[in-house]
């Protein structure tokens, strides 16, 4: 478009220098000629910017996050003028867009069309504009450009993934019993020391043959149930600061961690309890998919805007609510106040997953730190599945 500008500029110095020389109706007739051209070339880009029609569409407009679906956008010359050219640009900071046979200069005879179709991928969760981010439309001369931003907009709600855990060997935070806290019990009663006399109705497998024996009448034991342990998962939403890393990378991998071990529980049937501050607290018992399903809707336009320190919002809840058995915190930042918070929690198995690009010797100053709070470091670009499963 410069190299246009300037072969212009330089016909116009001629006609100018020719009508100087030479005078006449002819001369003039250039020189007006060549004036006017630029001026009608303008109004043509602006009748074009004014009539060309984008059409776009998705396959569905709520997805998964890395998920494929189908993406379709047209190009319209619904007039009787020739478009000579529209160039298209696509919104590339959230989502990737593959076309097959892709032109990014398109010229349009009046009543034709260009279609093409290809898969959109989101990169991130969240709501946001995908598809075409601008079309840029020339003149005639290739003098002028007008760019209309969004022609034909679409939305797309992203989701954060869920992805499948065999295990979660990480986190076996007791390591005098070598026990996992997400161990399926089998049985939720067990017997006591103390019997009874056998009634109709009882199961003949908890009859105490010794006790029976010896007063010659049947006896069953008694049996007394288990109590449920208190699980509780603290997500960290509070606003993630620059030196930390990448905000919206180090907002998505908190939720895909936090969803990789909720659905771990629910399949294992064991009743967990997800905790989080955002604007307010909010606590949800995770018992069914459909307790998990309604976390999961919120996840992806959940905002990262908490403004209680976490170390606080644990103290607070776990000496209102009673001490939990477990504690697991997601966070990206271990703090001082988070550390002294674990620490006063000595009889709970706890265990603090940090999300993010960690220095080795950082890592190595904080678990000295946290003392026996297991401290588990989950890389931004690394593979969680891979961290939690490991032995």
């Amino acid at each position: 478009m410069k190299r246009n500008r300037l072969i212009f500029l330089i016909f116009i110095l001629a006609a100018v220098v020719f009508t100087g020389f030479f005078g006449g109706t002819f001369s003039y007739a250039i020189l007006y000629t060549i004036l006017l051209l630029p001026i009608a070339s303008l109004f043509y880009a602006i009748y074009v910017f004014s009539r060309f029609r984008v059409y776009q569409t998705i396959s569905i407009s709520t997805m998964t996050k890395g998920e494929e679906v189908s993406y379709t956008y047209v190009l319209s010359n619904e007039d009787i003028v020739y478009y000579k050219s529209l160039k298209i640009r696509f919104t590339l900071d959230y989502s990737q867009v593959e076309v097959e046979d892709f032109q990014e200069e398109v010229s349009l005879l009046p009543g034709e069309k260009h279609e093409r179709s290809g898969r959109l991928v989101c990169l991130y969760r969240g709501e946001y504009k995908v598809g075409i981010e601008s079309v840029e439309v020339e003149d005639l001369l290739g003098l002028f450009s007008l760019k209309m931003g969004r022609p034909s907009t679409i939305s797309a709600r992203v989701y954060p993934r869920i992805m499948k855990l065999s295990s979660l060997s990480a986190l076996n935070v007791s390591e005098d019993t070598k026990l996992l806290p997400f161990l399926l019990m089998q049985k939720n009663e067990v017997p006591d020391s103390d019997s009874r006399l056998y009634a109709p109705g009882d199961e003949p497998k908890h009859v105490n043959w010794k006790v029976s024996a010896k007063y010659q009448e049947l006896y069953v034991r008694r049996y007394t149930k288990i109590p449920k342990e208190k699980i509780r998962i603290y997500l960290d939403a509070s606003n993630i600061r620059r030196e930390q890393g990448d905000r919206i990378i180090l907002e998505d991998a908190l939720l895909e961690v936090t969803l990789a071990i909720l659905d771990f529980y629910l399949e294992e049937k064991i009743e967990v309890e997800i905790l989080y501050h955002t604007e307010r607290k909010n606590a949800l018992a995770i018992k069914s998919k459909e307790d998990f399903q309604l976390f999961y809707e919120t996840t992806a336009l959940m905002k990262f805007q908490g403004e209680i320190p976490l170390g606080e919002f644990i103290k607070a809840n776990e000496y209102s609510q009673g001490g939990g058995d477990i504690i697991v915190v997601i966070t990206t930042l271990c703090d001082d106040l988070l550390v002294q918070t674990l620490s006063s929690f000595g009889e709970a198995n706890r265990c603090v997953l940090l999300v993010g690009d960690k220095e080795g010797h950082e890592l190595k100053e904080l678990r000295e730190k946290l003392g026996k709070v297991k401290l588990i470091n989950l890389p931004q670009s690394g593979n969680i599945t891979k961290v939690l499963e490991k032995e």
